[in-house]
């Protein structure tokens, strides 16, 4: 059975729990099936956080600072777990503060939650809409209208729609410290923030987000990315990741 297959199966089976479980307990029960998951090596969808983990190994940066855009859960699906693990400091940032407060609860005093939905530009309005599916757990919450309504008829999926608080990308990280992991994860605005954040002034190690529809992410990102001396580490599945050299260049 391919990995479609099974992430199906999974999603149909959430749906069935749904009919006969109050919203509430089936948060509750998402979050435990990710929190009691098996140990593994890898805590990514697709084992990125262990080229990631790698990365910073060799290039000796031990116990650095990540940022984690839509950042889901704690263990399940996390490209930030490991860091975690190792003692790295993380500011996680949401549209569900169901998420924001499990994940406050597991990584305690390393890590620092925002309920906030970050955009590409700035906006005059300090909120902005989100569309949250109706499932346990919703892996694909997004702040897009289109991308929500295309999930919407792909999945046979309702969401509901509701106000959060919002900020543009260089505002957000111009009031935290200096980063090495940029982790984005947004169902559709991943390049959007990207071509928005002022690399000249915020330039991480590492910067890891998806692009569903563009294998290896377009044209445009993958120009600028390399423009400020970026180089792609890896693809993995919808996955993208762009790393400063470790190794000097002659």
């Amino acid at each position: 059975m391919n990995m479609k297959n099974r992430i199906s199966i999974k999603r149909r089976a959430r749906l069935f729990l749904a009919f006969f479980l109050p919203s509430k307990a089936m948060k509750y029960l998402g979050f435990i099936y990710g929190a009691l998951l098996p140990s593994k090596k890898s805590y990514s969808s697709m084992g990125e956080d262990l080229i990631i983990e790698q990365y910073f190994k060799e290039k000796n940066i031990l116990q650095g600072v990540y940022i984690d855009i839509g950042c889901f859960h704690p263990i399940w699906a996390s490209n930030t777990h490991k860091l975690h693990k190792e003692g790295w400091t993380g500011f996680c940032f949401d549209i569900d503060q169901s998420k924001l407060n499990v994940m406050r609860f597991f990584r305690r005093k390393n890590v620092q939650t925002f309920f906030q939905a970050v955009t590409a530009k700035p906006s005059k309005e300090p909120f902005t809409h989100v569309y949250k599916f109706l499932t346990p757990w919703s892996d694909i919450d997004t702040c897009d209208l289109d991308v929500a309504n295309d999930y919407a008829k792909k999945f046979d999926l309702d969401y509901e729609i509701s106000r959060v608080p919002s900020a543009d990308i260089n505002t957000i990280l111009s009031k935290l410290p200096k980063f090495n992991f940029l982790n984005i994860d947004v169902e559709g605005l991943d390049e959007d923030i990207l071509m928005s954040m002022d690399l000249n002034k915020y330039s991480p190690d590492v910067i890891l987000f998806e692009n569903v529809d563009v294998w290896g992410g377009t044209e445009q990102i993958r120009n600028k990315l390399e423009l400020f001396c970026y180089e792609r580490l890896f693809i993995s599945s919808f996955s993208v990741c762009y790393a400063k050299s470790i190794l000097r260049k002659i």
